[in-house]
């Protein structure tokens, strides 16, 4: 037994005693450190009654005292922090006392210069005299648990800002503050977490001002850390609030009929309780008509007010304004003059696109119609004016009975190659009524047939270096070439030649070189791209990822289960998962995996809050490394509710019109019919649905910082944590031409540090 507890300690570095009369054992390291835990571990093995045990670990400038009471077949750890060391000899000495009287001591080995790890970086190595100097301390001692906190880098107002919190590794429960710090408000909360669980921590901000804002984190009982970031702050966040009326010009008498629609970041209507007004406001800004403390319906408000026989003309606003703390207000704007309804339309069908040639000609159907759909004859006049000089290119005037087809020939002079562009002008003169009616189409003028361009999201980099990249070929309505001709790139002097997939698009995998652009050609199209810098990895091979994620689903659509594959170079003991859509976290999950698979399959149910473009963040942390992968799902541009309509499409004068209305249950439908006349005068007073649905499009996070390797980095959300991770710092490429066409920038400010933030 002896000889076994002696082998042990040798493999531990460690000092063993035995006594003769009775056993005990204590265990200890054989080295003591400055300001570092030592413990002691003594076992009573067989002893007739309870021992105690004194403990004294003695330096040249120190001697510390512990006593133990322990049962026999019981063992006890005791643990000392010593001070400081200095040079000299140490000592531990274990004395039995009572019970079991031994004494045993053995000579230490003093590490005099350990303790906390402390790291300490700087901005430049070398500064010029009158420069900021900037500098961080990292401190760390030598138990670390893991955390981390993932959080969206905008901050909005009044739009739920959501911060999640995970503890990976702990020996104890953790408790942690968060705070959002701004000019005008400080908002705290905090959350207690066990040891691998994720809490997801929601904070709705006030309206913001501009000005510093920030996240702080801090564990402040458990696992100890704090980290901080700088947030993008958006102030004119908030509820959308979209305006419609019945038309958008009225006669003095008239009765204008509007809508209120409030909604939330989802197109979801929004329940809130501030106090809602709309004032109308005449053409010389006089109050006339005031609605207060309004309620919705779903939220819909609807009214409507009566213009008097004798107005002030012009331009008239209904604002609405929301109190308290969203303080919001939004208007339309309705025009009040005399008018005829115009009964006909003129429409121009050409291609909006021109390219420069020796044979360059400006096809164009040009056709005016009643609003009982039967042609229009007049005189049509036409100019093409070149932009931005104003020169008149074309005049032509020719009478027209039904449909005019033209073919324009243009030369190309100087003048005309440094042009952006061409308007086409177009007014038609009815025969019979004189009534006139335009249209204006803007024609692009270009260099060159093709755009060729490369993905940016497609680069891939190993070991610090690109060796992929996919570049797309489009003609200038922005459709894919359909063409046997491959697309050429020439980097280092090597040329690649690959060709085109059914959409337009060639991947390339290429040698790196440093000093070298990425010139590419498809026919006569030339296309430069400047030379992607690589960077110095963290030691290990890159080339295959730790952490992998697939889109099973070829088609994400919204309602429909989209399934994403995580696979893993080793088994994954748990993941973290985080939805980021409409620039805030939708849903977050901490999925243990017992069996530690390589691969495990997301389901994921898309909600409107995904729509078009939602970003799935999975990571964890293992031996202290942060694993993590994103990938980004685009959805088609629509609607969460569905509604159709259905009615004839001719009907006598007098007769009845049956509309039958399909919804979801319980929605609440709004229909506004108008005579085609109203919308041909002026469209403007309409819901515009392609714009409610681009306005989810911007709707996206982005990061406090420009990075090239971060995780976070496509979904724009911070990342802090302890564990250790890749950052490499974006560093923009002067050289690099962003399109053959577009007038070079030069940059002006040369600052030699870009950024000196905390990135946990």
């Amino acid at each position: 037994m002896r000889y076994f507890l002696l082998n042990i300690a040798l493999l531990l570095g460690s000092v063993i005693f035995v006594a003769s009369q009775g056993y005990y054992s204590v265990l200890a390291p054989g080295h003591i450190q400055s300001n570092r835990n030592y413990t002691v571990l003594v076992t009573i093995h067989q002893s007739p009654e309870p021992v105690k045990v004194n403990v004294t670990i003695e330096g040249p400038t120190f001697e510390i005292h512990e006593e133990v009471f322990l049962n026999p077949f019981e063992s006890k750890a005791i643990t000392i922090l010593p001070p400081k060391l200095t040079d000299g000899e140490h000592k531990l000495i274990v004395q039995g006392v009572s019970g079991l009287r031994f004494y045993n001591e053995s000579e230490l080995i003093e590490i005099v210069d350990a303790g906390p790890t402390v790291n300490i970086q700087t901005d430049k190595a070398v500064y010029k005299p009158g420069d900021l100097v900037q500098f961080r301390v990292v401190l760390m001692d030598e138990h670390t648990s893991y955390y981390s906190v993932l959080a969206p880098g905008h901050i909005q107002s009044n739009r739920n800002y959501t911060v999640l919190v995970t503890i990976h590794q702990s020996p104890e429960p953790v408790k942690v503050n968060v705070t959002i710090e701004g000019p005008t408000f400080e908002i705290h909360e905090e959350v207690f977490l066990n040891p691998f669980e994720s809490k997801a921590i929601t904070i709705l901000p006030p309206k913001l001002t501009d000005g510093e804002h920030k996240l702080i984190v801090q564990g402040v009982s458990g696992l100890r850390f704090y980290n901080e970031s700088e947030l993008i702050e958006i102030v004119d966040a908030g509820p959308t609030i979209n305006i419609q009326t019945d038309k958008a010009v009225y006669k003095p008498g008239d009765l204008v009929q509007f809508r209120v629609v409030l909604m939330d970041e989802h197109t979801r209507p929004l329940k809130i309780s501030e106090p809602i007004r709309v004032e109308i406001t005449d053409g010389i800004n006089n109050r006339v008509k005031q609605f207060k403390d309004i309620s919705f319906v779903k939220g819909v408000y609807k009214n409507q007010f009566q213009l008097s026989e004798y107005p002030v003309m012009g331009v008239w606003h209904i604002r609405v304004h929301i109190s308290g703390r969203y303080d919001l207000v939004t208007s339309k704007s309705i025009k009040v003059q005399r008018y005829l309804l115009p009964k006909f339309s003129v429409y121009v069908e050409t291609d909006r696109n021109i390219v420069l040639g020796d044979q360059m000609t400006v096809q164009a159907l040009i056709y005016g119609q009643y609003t009982f759909e039967k042609y229009v004859e007049g005189q049509v006049k036409l100019r093409l004016v070149q932009d931005p000089e104003k020169i008149v290119l074309e005049e032509r005037v020719m009478q027209i009975k039904d449909l005019l087809n033209l073919g324009i020939h243009l030369n190309n002079t100087e003048s005309l190659r440094e042009a952006y562009g061409i308007n086409m002008e177009v007014e038609l003169r009815e025969k019979f009524t004189q009534q006139i009616s335009s249209e204006k189409i803007y024609i692009h003028i270009h260099e060159y047939p093709y755009q060729i361009s490369v993905l940016p999201e497609t680069i891939k980099f190993a070991k610090g270096k690109p060796y992929q990249l996919t570049a797309k070929v489009r003609e200038w309505n922005d459709l894919p070439l359909m063409d046997d001709i491959p697309l050429i790139m020439e980097h280092a002097s090597r040329n690649y030649s690959v060709p085109l997939d059914a959409n337009g698009e060639a991947t390339f995998q290429f040698e790196h070189e440093p000093s070298s652009d990425h010139t590419f050609w498809y026919g006569n199209v030339t296309y430069l791209w400047g030379n992607i810098f690589a960077y110095e990895p963290y030691t290990g091979n890159v080339t295959d990822l730790p952490l992998t994620l697939e889109l099973l689903t070829e088609k994400p659509q919204f309602g429909s289960p989209v399934r994403i594959q995580v696979t893993s170079l080793k088994g994954m003991p748990y993941l973290v998962y985080t939805i980021v859509g409409h620039a805030n976290f939708i849903y977050t999950e901490h999925i243990k995996l017992p069996t530690n698979p390589r691969t495990h399959i997301l389901e994921i149910t898309p909600s409107i809050a995904m729509i078009p473009i939602a970003v799935v963040y999975v990571h964890y942390i293992d031996g202290g490394n942060l694993r993590y992968s994103e990938i980004r799902i685009k959805f088609p541009l629509e609607f969460e509710n569905k509604v159709s309509i259905m009615a004839p499409k001719q009907v006598k004068p007098g007769a009845e019109v049956n509309l039958e209305v399909r919804a979801q249950p319980k929605s609440l439908v709004g229909i506004l019919a108008v005579d085609l006349g109203v919308y041909l005068l002026d469209p403007s007073y309409d819901f515009k649905k392609e714009k409610m649905l681009e306005a989810l499009q911007q709707d996206t996070s982005r990061l406090p910082f420009l990075a090239l390797v971060y995780p976070g980095l496509m979904s724009g959300v911070l990342t802090l944590t302890n564990a250790h991770y890749e950052f490499v710092p974006l560093q923009v490429d002067s050289r690099k031409l962003p399109d053959p066409l577009g007038e070079l920038t030069f940059r002006k400010n040369f600052p030699e540090t870009w950024i000196f933030e905390n990135y946990e």
